[in-house]
């Protein structure tokens, strides 16, 4: 996976910069790795990938403990 499209995906729905989306690429990476397992299509990947923003923002905003999330979905994708 592209771990660059992941950050501007995480910029997009985090609405945060390439410079503070940067800061959790350990985050990003983690994330990733329960996919690394095996070969995916393209389509695949592109889904995953937004995936595993999703999943990094919505682990950042726990993070954060706002409690205002319960929940987050970003197209086909829905973390709970």
């Amino acid at each position: 996976m592209d771990t660059g499209r992941i950050t501007q995906v995480l910029c997009t729905i985090g609405n945060a910069s390439i410079d503070e989306a940067e800061r959790y690429m350990s985050l990003i990476e983690m994330n990733c790795a329960e996919f690394s397992d095996r070969e995916y299509n393209e389509a695949d990947t592109a889904l995953l990938e937004y995936y595993v923003a999703a999943k990094t923002n919505y682990q950042i905003a726990l993070a954060r403990n706002d409690g205002e999330i319960s929940s987050f979905s970003a197209g086909d994708v829905k973390v709970t």
